[in-house]
């Protein structure tokens, strides 16, 4: 019965962590303790299992067990080194995050547009040393570049474009600004990537500041 009452818990833990991103992305991570605790019981009935082998196996054997433990932990630990070269990419998206959380008023919600989903890191670090906590998918439009519109773009309540040589969306809208000659648009931040190339945000004046 014990380990009935910990599986539901776990699974209800489970189903109300995504329940909570479906509905509202922020502060997710603050609801994992539901499920990481009960699983803790599991995690030590394990490791006293894998203990009690260890210890009766042979003696002469503790040089190939020694080994053995070392690939154990290499395997649990090759995922994060591999993955770390995938958050480096993040790192430009980070530093506009950080720049936006020097320089937009602090009183304002930061309203961002862009063709890259990793403009949700830009929003996230931008709000990291606010004491409010906002949700990125509220205050980030997301589009494809064949969906850019000039007007569309000046006219909604935006105040920011984040867009990037890779996709062409950068290339694209400074043409569309070129074409009409009287937009108000100001680059707040030009970054040269490896992976996409010149990154540069764009500060869009709102409509009802005009």
């Amino acid at each position: 019965r014990p380990m009935i009452f910990l599986t539901l818990l776990i699974l209800s833990g489970t189903a109300l962590i995504y329940i909570q991103i479906l509905l509202n992305w922020y502060s997710s991570e603050r609801f994992v303790a539901l499920i990481y605790f009960p699983t803790l019981v599991f995690s030590g009935y394990g490791f006293s299992k894998l203990f009690s082998v260890w210890r009766n196996r042979p003696p002469n054997s503790k040089r190939v067990n020694y080994i053995g433990l070392c690939l154990i932990v290499l395997i649990f630990a090759l995922p994060s080194i591999l993955n770390s070269s995938k958050s480096n990419r993040a790192l430009p998206f980070k530093e506009v995050g950080l720049t936006l959380a020097k320089t937009h008023p602090g009183d304002r919600e930061i309203r961002l547009y862009s063709t890259s989903k990793k403009v949700l890191f830009t929003h996230f670090y931008a709000y990291l040393n606010k004491p409010i906590v906002s949700s990125p998918w509220q205050h980030c439009t997301i589009l494809n570049v064949n969906e850019l519109e000039l007007n569309f773009i000046l006219e909604a309540n935006y105040d920011y474009l984040l867009l990037s040589d890779r996709d062409g969306g950068r290339r694209k809208f400074l043409e569309m600004v070129k074409k009409r000659g009287d937009c108000e648009v100001t680059v707040i931040l030009e970054k040269r990537t490896k992976k996409y190339g010149m990154l540069t945000l764009f500060s869009l004046a709102r409509a009802g500041e005009r």
